[in-house]
């Protein structure tokens, strides 16, 4: 419906705009207004590339533990072997938080 303007429709607009702004102050709403698509589109640019460094370390945990389950059972299979995938999995959730389970107990329970 609204998404295509012919010529005279926005020839309407543009005189309607000159009629309510005048034509001294239509230059510099035109001005504001591409100043601030502007500025939205660095921000969402920015935002985009901030989230984008975030997801990197997830990736390169997921493709570890991609790799991961395949190297151990080699491991495993080989005689004497020793796994390492025990000390990678400590590795990885060293910095991540623990997360414990606690139930209330009420004074109905006892």
């Amino acid at each position: 419906m609204f998404g295509r303007l012919g010529f005279w429709e926005l020839a309407v607009i543009v005189i309607l705009a000159l009629i309510i702004f005048g034509p001294k102050k239509l230059p510099e709403i035109g001005k504001a207004l591409g100043r601030g698509i502007r500025e939205f589109r660095d921000a969402t640019t920015k935002m985009a590339d901030e989230l984008n460094s975030l997801d990197e370390p997830v990736r390169e945990s997921q493709a570890k533990k991609e790799s991961a389950p395949g190297a151990a059972a080699a491991a495993a299979a080989a005689p004497g072997g020793s796994t390492a995938a025990p000390a990678a999995e400590a590795e990885e959730t060293a910095g991540a938080p623990a997360v414990t389970e606690s139930r209330a107990t009420t004074s109905d329970e006892s």
